[in-house]
């Protein structure tokens, strides 16, 4: 697959750092706005990653026809080490251009925040709401 070659911005790049050392934030969404993929919005709060995953659809909040990205911290707040999955949300609704652009990208993102945040969880595509749903990120894990 080709991809986007699209460049982090240093605000999205520095809240992902900051995250790093701080476990009340348990998502952070992201968007393409022109050749950057930039910072959108951080969220906290949440007890384990279901129920963070569980507040995306509302918290970010996902639009019907515009896709982004979230990275979602898999472990409970106050880990050693923070491991990331990344969540992309690409709904059918989206100009087919846009849903190129975001698939193309996923692994040059992943690569820029640091391949190793992302290497304990699969990719989780969501494309309309029925997706929003926990138990099925844990079947995609699963295989």
């Amino acid at each position: 697959m080709a991809r986007a070659h699209l460049a982090v911005d240093v605000e999205l790049a520095n809240s992902f750092l900051a995250a790093q050392s701080e476990p009340a934030v348990r998502w952070i969404a992201a968007t393409v706005k022109g050749e950057a993929v930039c910072l959108l919005k951080t969220g906290s709060g949440a007890a384990d990653a279901a129920a963070a995953f569980g507040e995306l659809a509302t918290g970010v909040p996902l639009a019907k026809d515009e896709p982004c990205f979230v990275v979602l911290a898999r472990e409970a707040p106050g880990a050693a080490t923070r491991k990331w999955q990344l969540v992309c949300w690409v709904p059918d609704a989206a100009a087919p251009r846009l849903k190129m652009l975001y698939s193309s990208s996923r692994e040059d993102l992943k690569t820029s925040l640091g391949a190793g945040f992302f290497a304990s969880a699969k990719d989780y595509c969501a494309n309309d709401a029925a997706d929003l749903d926990w138990a099925h990120v844990a079947a995609a894990e699963a295989g």
